[in-house]
């Protein structure tokens, strides 16, 4: 599946059921490297959340990761945290708004 595909899909599963959301107003930015090289924007704000495929939004958290392991982060198949200390996801701006996107993807895959 394209990154942007299962980018997508996050989308449209969090905007049927926000309730992972709440209480983040901030943008994620995510480089991919690799095979589908692109950026693409997540913006989440009073609960609702927009998508971009540029920069069209000022961002505050910004993952840097390939392709390849940004479907495995995704689809639950990586660890977040043990990929950011393996050097397989860059993190550049807030840390900590990194680490709050965990819950959201796992809100997101039930």
């Amino acid at each position: 599946m394209p990154t942007k595909e299962a980018l997508l899909g996050l989308v449209d599963k969090i905007k049927a059921d926000p309730s992972g959301i709440e209480g983040i107003n901030s943008t994620y930015q995510f480089d991919v490297s690799g095979k589908e090289e692109a950026s693409y924007q997540l913006k989440f704000e009073n609960g609702q959340i927009e998508f971009s495929e540029d920069d069209q939004f000022e961002s505050q958290c910004t993952l840097k990761l390939s392709s390849e392991n940004f479907l495995k982060l995704a689809s639950g198949n990586l660890n977040p945290q043990l990929a950011f200390m393996m050097g397989q996801i860059k993190v550049e701006g807030d840390l900590l708004l990194a680490m709050k996107l965990t819950p959201v993807l796992k809100s997101v895959r039930g």
